[in-house]
């Protein structure tokens, strides 16, 4: 998950400096004539050259710029440090673009960052204040709800917070049985992510809570989909290895 995340975070990060909504009691500065395109440091991200991007990020805050500007610098450091997995930096980098930036993107970056350095309760708040802004500023260049509980979900099976991400195992449940239909085209047109890919990626939760509760979930499941999700379902039920009883 963490290999994918850093990929989601490369391919999505510059876009985020055109769709980041400024928290409304924070006041813009001045854009400064020597204020600059960052779109260099993109490429030099993409290229997995990490300290350069840091260091030059680093240079930009201490400059004259806009808040706009500020959040870019701050936004580039924090995916820099959370390549090298450097979570607790890339944790402190977040934080200090969330306090001013209103996108959900960035308050989804913080709930992952936080939830891989152990720091459950952050990423909790983090991860609700990104569907929370999702609601009200969201566009579509933002990563889709569903899929923000998906990789929220496999934050905290990685540290092995299994009964927490069973929790939003149960969100993506719902979602599914409200809309029955599992087939792969269907569910991408609905930026929800791939019924066998959410199964796959929850066998390790399952398999690490209460036998019951693990049975108790398939089977709504089984009652809502459609035949072939249904299908998939009993086939890979058959392949789990329960822990507890």
């Amino acid at each position: 998950m963490l290999e994918f995340l850093k990929k989601l975070f490369r391919n999505n990060s510059a876009n985020m400096s055109e769709n980041s909504p400024i928290r409304e009691e924070e006041d813009l500065q001045e854009v400064p004539e020597k204020d600059h395109s960052l779109d260099y440091l993109w490429e030099r991200l993409q290229e997995e050259k990490y300290d350069d991007v840091i260091e030059a990020a680093g240079n930009v805050l201490k400059e004259k710029i806009s808040l706009e500007k500020q959040q870019e610098a701050l936004r580039l450091t924090a995916a820099a440090y959370f390549h090298k997995e450097q979570f607790d930096q890339a944790e402190q980098f977040y934080k200090k673009l969330t306090g001013t930036s209103a996108n959900p993107d960035d308050w989804f970056s913080l709930a992952t960052t936080s939830t891989l350095n152990r720091n459950i309760e952050t990423g909790e708040k983090a991860y609700e204040k990104a569907i929370e802004l999702h609601q009200a500023y969201g566009t579509d260049k933002n990563l889709p709800v569903p899929q923000v509980i998906y990789y929220y979900m496999l934050s905290l099976r990685d540290i092995k917070q299994y009964k927490k991400a069973f929790k939003q195992l149960n969100r993506l449940k719902d979602i599914y049985c409200d809309l029955q239909i599992t087939d792969s085209t269907f569910l991408y047109i609905r930026a929800v992510p791939f019924f066998e890919t959410t199964l796959e990626g929850s066998r390790i939760i399952l398999e690490n809570i209460h036998k019951a509760s693990a049975q108790a979930f398939i089977n709504e499941l089984k009652k809502k989909i459609d035949d072939e999700g249904k299908q998939y379902l009993i086939n890979f039920e058959t392949t789990l290895q329960y822990r507890e009883q």
